[in-house]
């Protein structure tokens, strides 16, 4: 799973996400000002070892789990013919949906 995560570090564009942040002054709450690429990098590590960890310790054979915080949206998914876990890593600036 580590592998995996740190292979979907490697590849997300946090060059992109420091560019929008700075350009509309997005601060955390722990923070003084925008937050550098590794700080972003250490929060999007976490939150997706959170989902794989849900994930793993879900024992039914399909697993999904969803977490977010400072922007970033990370997933994991565990497929009903596959073991492997899925990751997704989002930032997102703006969303919106209307569940029925």
């Amino acid at each position: 799973m580590r592998d995996t995560i740190e292979d979907i570090l490697d590849n997300f564009d946090f060059d992109k996400v420091k560019k929008t942040m700075d350009a509309l002054h997005w601060l955390w709450y722990d923070t003084i000002g925008v937050p550098e690429i590794a700080d972003l990098r250490k929060h999007a590590r976490s939150l997706l070892t959170q989902v794989g960890d849900k994930v793993t310790q879900n024992k039914e054979m399909q697993a999904e789990a969803i977490t977010g915080s400072g922007g970033f949206r990370a997933a994991a998914y565990r497929y009903l013919d596959d073991d492997k876990i899925y990751f997704r890593l989002a930032f997102e600036v703006t969303t919106w949906d209307n569940y029925e």
